[in-house]
């Protein structure tokens, strides 16, 4: 499956989960590089609305994933 029907089928532009004091967040690029670009930006907007809403992140509990589909 390519990772444009991945995008479509499965995960909308960006996504954020959130729950009591949890968020999780779910990026698909086609490379690490446009990922990791992706998710810089996708953070400064949580970490924007945290500032705005009163809430801080505990940069200690912070944790990343990475899976790469092939097209085999």
């Amino acid at each position: 499956m390519s990772t444009e029907a991945i995008k479509t089928r499965f995960v909308a532009p960006a996504q954020r989960f959130s729950y009591a004091d949890d968020t999780a967040m779910i990026r698909i690029g086609n490379s690490l590089e446009e990922t990791a670009a992706l998710v810089a930006m996708e953070v400064e907007k949580l970490i924007q609305w945290g500032a705005e809403n009163g809430v801080t992140f505990d940069h200690s509990k912070e944790t990343d994933s990475s899976s790469k589909w092939s097209e085999d």
